[in-house]
């Protein structure tokens, strides 16, 4: 984790079927803006895509756009402009909810924000 937040792109997560990656920008010191590209490796769609976002009490975030159906071979985006309240040490903990083939399935990300 330490590697991606010291780059501007990268790939948080990665599986057979999906791929999330991210670009960020710098906004101040304390703050920043990330896109996150839900990328989907399978010929099915992903569908009800929902991305949630904890430790509001260190980290205040605005989350423009949904992801919410992303077809087969395609890619969705959701920005996520994020502003530290306070110094914090740990990853930006996120989660990516959707329903895959059928399935009712949960991915917790470790976003690459950190303000220490």
């Amino acid at each position: 984790m330490a590697q991606l937040c010291a780059v501007a792109k990268g790939v948080v997560y990665e599986s057979s079927a999906l791929q999330i990656g991210f670009t960020r920008e710098a906004v101040s010191a304390s703050s920043c803006k990330l896109n996150l590209f839900i990328g989907n490796k399978s010929t099915s769609a992903l569908e009800n895509a929902k991305l949630e976002v904890g430790m509001q009490d260190v980290v205040k975030t605005q989350l423009s756009g949904e992801v919410g159906t992303v077809e087969g071979k395609k890619q969705g985006r959701v920005s996520l402009a994020c502003a530290s309240t306070r110094p914090f040490s740990s990853p930006l903990k996120a989660s990516l909810k959707f329903s895959h083939d059928g399935k009712a399935q949960s991915i917790t990300l470790a976003l690459p924000i950190l303000c220490t």
